[in-house]
């Protein structure tokens, strides 16, 4: 520690996935902290901007976090893992018309209603994969940012939430966690889908209220869900309840920003830093108002 606090008192920029304060305190010179994913919201944002501080993050995983996005949806509307399992016992499902066939049915894209929560650079990547499938996307955007957002015409944008959940048959979620986004998923908007709808949430855990998460697939309410994120750095799943024992839920532990075969974090970063150091225009700054 001692070393880095020595470099940091000359250090114009930073790159890293966090700092502390007595590290920050020491880099009295710092102009950049470049920080190598999307979401900011570990990230004491006060601190960089009482020390006005210029903070950039990353969206070079958004074309991988928006393919494994597509795979947890076929997943969830083909019943692949379902199958697998029953498969890897010698065993075919046979269907006989009960209510059992739910968890092993098949259903085509082509000509559902796929709503997208979140049109940042995931959700737009995510848009553009599906329209090969046929389907009918929308997105919701607030009325005061839809002029900042450029959202192709085969995309529909609504100016409510409510609305878009309960005419949707997919609601993906890929929305940074904010002030403003902090359990704004929950009972209310769940309970405005569609009994056979479909849930993806590949944003962050905490925009999905937990309980409501939980009481939506346990109860019935929506048909399944598919879940890359969730509530606790320390442990995968939660003490409060049995995500695991669901039949209608796939989980998915924080696999859709990691690939071996490219630097999905890091393009945006060193690209930035290069920036930096040319003197060229920064690209990626985080509004430290709205939090990302």
């Amino acid at each position: 520690m001692s070393q880095l606090i020595e470099q940091a008192k000359d250090a114009d920029a930073m790159l890293g996935f966090g700092v502390s304060k007595e590290l920050l305190n020491h880099a009295k010179q710092l102009k950049l902290f470049q920080y190598p994913s999307a979401g900011v919201d570990r990230l004491d944002l006060s601190d960089f901007s009482r020390r006005k501080i210029l903070l950039c993050n990353s969206h070079s995983n958004s074309q991988v976090v928006a393919e494994h996005c597509l795979a947890l949806l076929l997943n969830l509307t083909r019943k692949i893992t379902a199958h697998h399992e029953l498969a890897r016992k010698g065993l075919r499902y046979r269907f006989d018309g009960s209510s059992n066939d739910k968890n092993y049915d098949s259903i085509s894209l082509a000509g559902m209603k796929i709503g997208l929560l979140g049109f940042g650079h995931i959700g737009s990547t995510v848009s553009s994969l599906l329209r090969a499938f046929k389907v009918e996307l929308s997105t919701y955007v607030r009325p005061s940012r839809i002029s900042q957002k450029n959202v192709p015409s085969y995309v529909r944008v609504y100016a409510s939430i409510r609305e878009l959940f309960s005419d949707v048959d997919v609601v993906i979620n890929s929305l940074p966690l904010t002030r403003d986004t902090e359990g704004l998923i929950g009972d209310e908007l769940f309970g405005l889908m569609k009994k056979d709808a479909l849930f993806i949430n590949v944003g962050r855990a905490s925009v999905v209220d937990e309980g409501s998460l939980y009481r939506s697939l346990s109860m019935g309410i929506i048909k399944g869900a598919a879940i890359d994120v969730w509530y606790s750095d320390s442990q995968l799943l939660s003490d409060n309840y049995a995500f695991e024992s669901l039949d209608n839920l796939i989980i998915s532990p924080y696999r859709a920003g990691s690939c071996s075969n490219t630097s999905t974090h890091l393009v945006d970063a060193v690209m930035n830093l290069n920036r930096f150091i040319s003197g060229s225009e920064l690209s990626n700054i985080v509004d430290y108002k709205d939090g990302y």
